[in-house]
Formats: structure tokens, sequence, C-alpha cells
């Protein structure tokens, strides 16, 4: 069954950049953070928490997200009522978090008699990398049928067997593994994952799961975030962007090309980002194609994962505006 993403409205989105926690409110986390110890790269820990009302009102819980995609909200309230509490899940997915100490936050936006206020969850664990999956999680935008490669590296001595490989959607596709040697001379198992081009225009968040016989990791989990568009006219060649940066302050930068898939001329109105950290230009006038340079900054990002977009909107061909999700890693 395909799941349509729970979109975040755009003033708690601003809201969240603006600052951290407000004033001092009748809501509380119980327990107030967690800590999660060590964990193993590939395991996925859930837990619950409680929102808990100490004031003599209802609460109205306006939403809530996660610092990044290692982790996972579901089952949110929408109310907390006078003096009393309710639940909310959460599971960490490590196998998109790099090794050694992690932080993530979860943040409720809620409002009350003083206005909209938000409160912070902290999240704390130690990861180990044993497994890696490659790329953990996968952000695809496109109007049609497309393919990706998922690499299972194990750095363990012994290795384990793959049991099966499972996805949420039947639009989503996965290959039998193939055992290869990669450039290192390291075994690593390969997997096809064909996203169907018969997939209805929307958002949607799916999930690969590969089931091993290892004792610990027994499941590992790709997060899969597909945005399909609907009688689009120009494409974006690559369709995402996945840049690392070796040290804190590095930049980076890659060339994006827009085309009409009619043959048309291409004319750039704006672009726009979704994080200081990322600043992107174009040509100016008419051509048959137009190429976007994007820059990375990575002594703006305090995160060692940034998700993040390019939003460019078109004079030529008439109201027609591209996505481009960008990934930024820093190792």
């Amino acid at each position: 069954m395909l799941h349509p993403v729970r979109l975040i409205p755009c003033w708690f989105l601003a809201l969240c950049l603006v600052g951290e926690c407000c004033a001092e409110g009748p809501l509380r986390f119980d327990p107030p953070e967690l800590e999660l110890g060590e964990l193993r790269t590939g395991q996925e820990v859930e837990h619950r928490v409680k929102l808990v009302n100490q004031g003599p009102t209802p609460i109205e819980v306006q939403a809530v997200t996660a610092s990044c995609g290692c982790l996972r909200v579901w089952q949110v309230p929408t109310r907390v009522p006078a003096g009393g509490t309710a639940e909310l899940n959460l599971a960490v997915h490590t196998l998109s978090a790099p090794a050694g100490p992690q932080n993530w936050q979860v943040k409720v936006g809620w409002g009350g008699s003083a206005g909209l206020q938000t409160l912070a969850l902290p999240v704390r664990a130690t990861v180990r990398q044993e497994v890696v999956l490659q790329p953990p999680m996968l952000r695809v935008n496109s109007s049609g049928a497309t393919r990706h490669e998922l690499v299972v590296v194990d750095h363990r001595p012994s290795t384990f067997r793959i049991v099966r490989a499972v996805t949420s959607s039947p639009c989503l596709r996965i290959s039998e593994p193939v055992e290869r040697t990669d450039a290192t001379g390291r075994r690593v198992r390969a997997l096809t994952l064909t996203i169907d081009g018969q997939l209805p225009p929307g958002r949607y968040e799916e999930q690969v799961v590969i089931h091993t016989d290892d004792p610990v990791h027994r499941e590992l989990r790709v997060l899969v975030d597909v945005t399909r568009r609907g009688g689009q006219r120009v494409e974006a060649l690559p369709e995402q962007l996945e840049l690392v940066l070796p040290a804190a302050d590095a930049r980076a930068s890659r060339v994006v090309v827009l085309r009409d898939l009619r043959g048309r001329p291409v004319e750039i109105e704006s672009l726009e980002t979704s994080h200081p950290a990322l600043s992107a230009r174009g040509p100016e006038g008419e051509a048959a194609t137009a190429s976007i340079r994007l820059e990375v900054r990575g002594d703006l990002i305090k995160q060692d994962r940034l998700e993040g977009e390019v939003v460019v909107r078109m004079v030529a061909p008439a109201g027609e505006k591209v996505t481009i999700p960008v990934t930024v890693l820093k190792r």
C-alpha cells in the first residue's frame, strides 16, 4: 500500500529555523530525554514516549518534526488533555547514521495561551559501524520508471546470508542479491530496486526491508522517499544530488542540466534553496538547455547529514517548476 507523506506546514519549519525551544509551558516529555547507549548500524530501535500536559486546559499539537531522516515519528497525537498524557512513537534508523556519538531531536509545535511554542526531546546514541547499506536512504524525484542499486557491505570477518528482500509497495520491486568484489577487494552484495512507471503523481514514503540470518542484523531497512511528477515537461539531469564533504568546513559544487522534453528553449525565472548552506545560480535568457551550478558550504551545516532541495521556477515553459533533492554528507 502506498502511504502519502504527511507534509509539515511551512510556518512550523520557519519557526524551527529561527530558534530552539521557546518559553516555559505546561507541556513536557516523559522521559525528558532518551539515552539509547550503543547501537549497531542496521538496527532500528523503537521507543514510546509520553507528552504530559501539566496545565488546566487541553493542548493542541500543531506539528511534529525530526532533526534528520535517521529519526522516524508516527502515531502523532493531535491533542493532549488537561492534566493528562498522550503517547508518541519514534524509531531510530541507524543505517544512515555515521559511526560515533550521535545527537538527534524530536520537536513538537503546540498551541497554548502564550501562542505557538516548541518543545524538544533530545535523543542520543553511539553508533558502531559493522554493516553498511549504500545508500541508507533513497530520495527519488522522477516522472517515470527508475532503477537504483543497493549495496550491502559487511566489515566483519564473517558475514550473513540474505534470506529475502521485500518492499512496502507493489510499485517497488527488488531483485535477488548478486555477490561481487568492489574496488577495495571487499565482498559485497548488490540488489536492484525498480520503481514502477505506473506510480501515480504524488509524494510517497516507502521502505525496502532486507531480511538476513544474522542474529544481530536480522532486518536492514532502506527508507525510500518518492516524488512522482505528473505531466511535467522539464527534467533535471541528474534528478537528485548527493555530495560528500571530506572536512567540516569544505565546499563542493555540482552542475544540474534542465531540458524541455519537447525540445523547446528553457528560461529560468528564479532559484530557491531550502538551507543557508546551499546556493544556486543559473544562466540568464533562453537556451536549448539551462545549466545550474549548486554550491554547498560545509561550515554552515551543523549536522553530519543535510537533506535539502533546490526549487527552480521557469518563465519558459511557462509555469513549470522543478524540485531537485539534495543530500549532503560530512565525513
